[in-house]
């Protein structure tokens, strides 16, 4: 069995392991049958807690898997995603968002955006992490994902400026 220092989880203090703290945890088996451990750390925890996701979409036989340094199966990218991600229907703005010389981060953030998934003040708030929610642009209103791209006086102002106006965008898809 092979760990590398590199791929070792730290603990809650941000102590990376040492590498024979996880090669011990795995008592000489592999990923796919190790066991969760008190004393594992919340990376580990979190790994082997979506182990039954991964383990069907990489062609195991009897929960065989193997580990660095082992032979290794080759996999494309795109076949995990395709296999992982819901098959939906296209939104009408996919298009917007996703293409070849779209910038990859950029397309990122407006999808996060349109899938309200965006951090803002009103979501802080109910998290109990601010104090109040009032929008940090205009200051009148609840900052939500549709005051900051839809109804915000000064947003409205600046993607007016730069020529973006979303009245023919349907907000939800």
């Amino acid at each position: 069995m092979y760990c590398q220092d590199a791929l070792a989880p730290s603990d809650a203090f941000g102590r990376t392991l040492d590498c024979l703290d996880v090669c011990v945890q795995m008592q000489g088996g592999d990923l796919w049958s190790m066991r969760v451990v008190a004393s594992s750390s919340w990376a580990w925890r979190r790994i082997l807690k979506v182990r039954s996701v991964f383990q069907p979409l990489m062609g195991l036989q009897n929960g065989v898997g193997t580990w660095i340094g082992t032979k290794m199966i080759s996999y494309y990218v795109r076949e995990v995603w395709n296999s992982l991600r819901p098959a939906n229907n296209r939104v009408s703005w996919f298009k917007l968002l996703w293409g070849r010389n779209h910038v990859p981060r950029w397309s990122f953030i407006a999808w996060i955006i349109m899938k309200d998934a965006m951090v803002t003040r009103a979501k802080l708030l109910r998290w109990g992490r601010v104090k109040d929610d009032m929008c940090g642009l205009c200051g009148m209103a609840s900052e939500t994902r549709e005051h900051l791209f839809f109804d915000c006086i000064f947003s409205r102002w600046l993607l007016g400026k730069v020529g973006l106006q979303f009245g023919s965008i349907s907000r939800d898809g």
